[in-house]
């Protein structure tokens, strides 16, 4: 695998994502793992404000607004008549691929697309194709748990933690964090070696 930690650029993330890491109060330790590199379109914080509907996840919101007040050039826009925005309705409505796509993730697409960046999701399902056709790198959550366990950010036993709690609100794969850190580990040590991505 060709890990973003090899090359540091932009990684825009989309609800699904970002969500799996409100949900189980550990958006800190993302943030700690991105850095200065994590950007979050306009159209995600849209879905994610939706979800203060529901009484249980408005804690959720509310610590999302703290990081945008802190960190409002994180909050990104596609611009009304841009090329931007062209590209993004092509995604959503499915003309560039085939394949309709959601709104938070089409935005998170259109932006790695243009800058060259990757996308943050879970939603294997739609946009791993895509992301192979068009050479965009996928995050999901299971590389950050291991990035952030590598790294010390976390100790292992929190890292298992995490995924426990993570895999009973969304939609994960199901085996343990032993088995997915030994899959991962070799190639991210390799590229640790290189450079660090928060750096």
């Amino acid at each position: 695998m060709n890990l973003w930690i090899e090359d540091p650029h932009l990684v825009f993330a989309d609800t699904d994502f970002i969500s799996s890491f409100l949900r189980v109060n550990e958006f800190d330790f993302l943030i700690e793992c991105f850095g200065e590199f994590f950007r979050v379109p306009r159209e995600v914080r849209a879905e994610l404000k939706m979800m203060k509907i529901n009484p249980r996840f408005k804690s959720f919101w509310e610590r999302f607004r703290e990081f945008e007040n802190e960190n409002p050039e994180k909050i990104i826009e596609i611009e009304v008549g841009s090329e931007k925005e062209r590209l993004f309705n092509f995604i959503k409505n499915g003309d560039f691929s085939g394949q309709i796509m959601g709104t938070g993730e089409s935005a998170a697409l259109t932006h790695a697309m243009v800058e060259n960046g990757s996308i943050a999701s879970n939603n294997l399902r739609d946009v791993k194709k895509f992301c192979e056709r068009q050479n965009i790198l996928v995050i999901c959550s299971e590389h950050i748990l291991v990035y952030g366990c590598l790294q010390g950010i976390v100790e292992k036993e929190a890292t298992e933690k995490i995924w426990e709690d993570m895999k009973k609100v969304q939609t994960l794969p199901r085996e343990d964090f032993s088995k997915i850190l030994k899959r991962h580990s070799d190639s991210m040590l390799s590229s640790l070696k290189k450079r660090d991505y928060r750096s």
